[in-house]
């Protein structure tokens, strides 16, 4: 895959939404609201983000802008490989194919590869 040179895939501002913005920043016009549900949010204390644990023991991420800010994309990318180990060994399927539109979940009744066939498939 090639990479774009205009970047626009790394940045999206959903200025309409009725959360908008979600979290207080002064530069709206950099908010980013690609990762609008963090991916780094289930990386529990090893995030890096600004957060802290509530007395119930739900995270709290009220005061954290890193999803948010354009230039945070390259970083939020490169722990996909930490989030994947966090799920732990088994988790994720590879098709037939081999393609990696073909992962399925191995404990899914319903596999995303049936859901969803693979256009490498035969």
């Amino acid at each position: 895959m090639t990479e774009s040179s205009s970047k626009n895939y790394m940045f999206f501002s959903h200025r309409e939404c009725e959360a908008f913005p979600c979290h207080s920043m002064k530069d709206l016009d950099n908010f980013n609201c690609l990762f609008c549900y963090c991916p780094l949010y289930m990386l529990g204390r090893e995030c890096g983000g600004n957060f802290a644990y509530l007395e119930n023991g739900m995270k709290d991420c009220t005061n954290c802008t890193i999803p948010h800010q354009r230039e945070n994309y390259g970083a939020i990318v490169a722990k996909f490989g930490d989030i994947q180990r966090k799920m732990g060994p088994g988790v994720w399927g590879v098709a037939k194919c081999g393609l990696a539109c073909e992962a399925v979940l191995s404990e899914s009744p319903v596999s995303i590869q049936e859901a969803f066939p693979c256009p490498g498939a035969k």
